[in-house]
Formats: C-alpha cells, sequence, structure tokens
C-alpha cells in the first residue's frame, strides 16, 4: 500500500468514526426528548445527557484538525 492510499484509508476511517459518532448523538438526542415528553427527571435523562456531552467531545476531537467544531444548540 503506498502512502496515497494509506492517506484515503484513514480519511475513510475517520469518516465512519465520525458518521457514528453523529448517529449515536442523534439517537441520544431521541432518547432525551422521549424522556422529556414524558417527564422524566433526574437520573433518567441525566445519564444519556452525559453521555451525549462525552460523544459531542470524542465528535469535536476528530472535527478539529479541519477546524469544525459541533455546538449544541442549547450551550449557544
Amino acid at each position: 500500500m503506498n502512502d496515497y492510499e494509506k492517506y484515503f484509508e484513514e480519511v475513510q476511517d475517520r469518516s465512519i468514526l465520525i458518521s457514528e459518532l453523529i448517529e449515536q448523538l442523534i439517537q441520544l438526542e431521541d432518547i432525551i426528548s422521549l424522556h422529556k415528553r414524558h417527564d422524566s427527571t433526574g437520573l433518567a435523562i441525566k445519564q444519556y445527557v452525559d453521555r451525549k456531552e462525552e460523544f459531542n467531545l470524542k465528535l469535536n476531537q476528530f472535527l478539529t484538525p479541519f477546524k469544525m467544531k459541533l455546538i449544541y444548540q442549547e450551550a449557544a
């Protein structure tokens, strides 16, 4: 495998990880919304919010080299 192929394989791997993190963030937001509609409080929501923050940090680590950053609307 030459350097060119290795580079594009790394880009593809990074793209897959970014895509998976975005998918997980979307799923977590759906779960959080469901809990809020059913008036869940405390630990029921907090565990998902914490996980969402963790995935956001991981995603931003992958996006940093591209001078990009995910910002939550609630935090903006």
